[in-house]
């Protein structure tokens, strides 16, 4: 039974590394071509989410619904497609957050800074406020899994956060 709890931690551990790639890219495709209509619908779920802290069911009802609006603000059927799968893969994952007001306060800072580099399409500070939002539940799965962030995703968040950095003249 270990080698099989091995096996779905480093499975999920894949999921939340492609979590990177594949979110990264269509927030970014999202950030580029949403129309004011899906910076409405962003704020709208940033809104249900600012109602409902510490009421963690309803706050990850309003955080699904934020991630679907800024994947429909990508205009992209293929990556529309694609994230479906990586959020049935998520959903698992999504568990071992736990919530609390804090938390939930965190989260929905992250949101409203994220939405404000995406509507003035600030991709670099766009890349740093994805690597806090991923961290969330990056952190959340690794204190579960009594393992450091670090050593689980340090390396890709590090690499990530120096492909956005300005360069040095």
């Amino acid at each position: 039974i270990t080698h099989n709890v091995a096996v779905e931690a480093e499975e999920a551990v894949d999921v939340l590394l492609g979590r990177r790639g594949l979110e990264g890219s269509v927030t970014i495709i999202a950030a580029l071509h949403a129309t004011e209509e899906d910076f409405a619908g962003i704020e709208r779920t940033i809104e249900l989410m600012r109602r409902n802290l510490g009421d963690r069911p309803r706050v990850m009802g309003a955080n699904a619904m934020y991630h679907r609006a800024v994947v429909r603000a990508s205009h992209n059927k293929t990556l529309q497609s694609a994230m479906c799968q990586l959020e049935s893969e998520l959903a698992p994952i999504r568990d071992t957050y736990v919530g609390g007001r804090a938390q939930d306060e965190e989260a929905l800072e992250i949101h409203e800074r994220q939405r404000e580099a995406m509507r003035t399409r600030d991709l670099r500070a766009l890349a740093v406020i994805l690597d806090l939002h991923y961290r969330m539940l990056e952190e959340s799965f690794a204190r579960a899994l009594h393992r450091e962030w670090d050593d689980l995703f340090g390396q890709v968040s590090e690499q990530t956060l120096r492909l956005a950095a300005p360069p040095v003249a």
